[in-house]
């Protein structure tokens, strides 16, 4: 009936684990590209030549910089709990 049987894939324990897992690194990656949008938007609006804006922008391009790295770690992370889950 399902595409997935617990006997194939390990204790249930295992599959639960997998299972928390696989969600909450969904839901890590959907914070942290949420994050990277917004940071986007704000550094596109912060383009400005004063040195005080100039500052907040440099500040703002990193943070953006380290959200699209950690979302880069996260897709990593899903798509080896993906595999994990067909194994």
């Amino acid at each position: 009936m399902y595409s997935f049987m617990l006997a194939e894939s390990g204790s249930s324990d295992q599959f639960w684990n997998w299972f928390l897992a696989t969600r909450e690194v969904g839901r890590a990656l959907t914070a942290v590209e949420e994050a990277a949008g917004g940071l986007r938007a704000l550094v596109a609006a912060s383009e400005w030549h004063a040195d005080g804006v100039r500052a907040l922008h440099d500040l703002l391009r990193g943070l953006q910089s380290r959200a699209e790295t950690t979302m880069g770690e996260l897709h990593v992370r899903a798509w080896e709990l993906s595999r994990m889950g067909e194994a």
